[in-house]
């Protein structure tokens, strides 16, 4: 399988205590342009095609993250190379799977 089942590295997440405020910050004061919000994020356009997510509820500081990830595919493809990937759930936008790396940091994959 190709790494491109797994889609493109393209997202990262930042949690943050204050949503308000870095909502705020990374819209008016950097002028990355809003593509989705709710509750406990806002995500933004990073104009590579990439895209940058404020979660109050992120698993870690930081969320590397695929999307566009053939999920179900990408998933058993993971578990056969020994890794051990969460369920698939829910997520707005779509459904992702979670993967910890050896040094304990979380890799999201997503199919939106």
């Amino acid at each position: 399988m190709s790494v491109s089942a797994f889609g493109t590295f393209s997202v990262l997440v930042i949690r943050t205590d204050n949503l308000p405020a870095m909502t705020e910050y990374y819209r008016d004061i950097l002028g990355l342009e809003p593509k989705a919000s709710g509750e406990t994020f806002s995500a933004f356009h990073t104009g590579a095609g990439g895209e940058l997510v404020l979660w109050k509820d992120a698993v870690r500081p930081f969320v590397p993250g695929f999307a566009g990830a053939d999920l179900e595919n990408a998933r058993t493809d993971l578990i056969k190379r020994g890794g051990e990937p969460t369920e698939i759930d829910d997520h707005p936008g779509g459904k992702h799977f979670y993967l910890t790396d050896p040094d304990g940091n979380v890799i999201a994959f997503s199919n939106g």
